[in-house]
């Protein structure tokens, strides 16, 4: 019994931090660093608007289903499948969080010249391997070492 007591608030912290950590999957870039020109600042912007707009309806729920989630696995008398039901609700939002990230990147990706999108790569490849690093010794078995 103390294995469940401590293995059940373990798992459920671990599926909620999941949930809000990669359901976030903004990128934090300095768009003002690739010198854009006026067209193209506009054009980010327009792009930056859309994306609030797609999370600003997909977080509402998100968080819903993760607080509904939290107080079904706390619940002695919920069911296994209305556990798995509103974990897959979670699962898909956060997919399509992350698809549309993807996308809304990929179309700012496309208003950059040549030139431009090498300045990002460089940008990607400094914050992204050190923050790899970082994640790596901090939780060794997440990352399989």
């Amino acid at each position: 019994m103390k294995k469940i007591s401590f293995i059940l608030p373990t798992m459920l912290c671990l599926l909620l931090l999941a949930g809000k950590v990669f359901a976030e999957p903004e990128l934090n870039l300095m768009w003002e660093e690739l010198n854009l020109t006026p067209a193209q600042e506009q054009r980010i912007k327009e792009l930056d608007k859309k994306w609030q707009e797609v999370r600003g309806a997909i977080k509402p729920k998100l968080y819903r289903d993760q607080d509904q989630l939290k107080h079904l696995m706390l619940n002695p008398n919920a069911s296994d499948d209305q556990i798995r039901e509103i974990h897959k609700h979670i699962f898909v939002q956060q997919q399509q969080l992350r698809y549309e990230a993807l996308e809304n990147f990929l179309a700012k990706r496309r208003v950059l010249t040549q030139k431009q999108r090498e300045k990002l790569h460089e940008k990607f490849h400094s914050k992204f391997s050190g923050e790899r690093h970082l994640l790596k010794n901090q939780h060794p078995t997440f990352f399989g070492r």
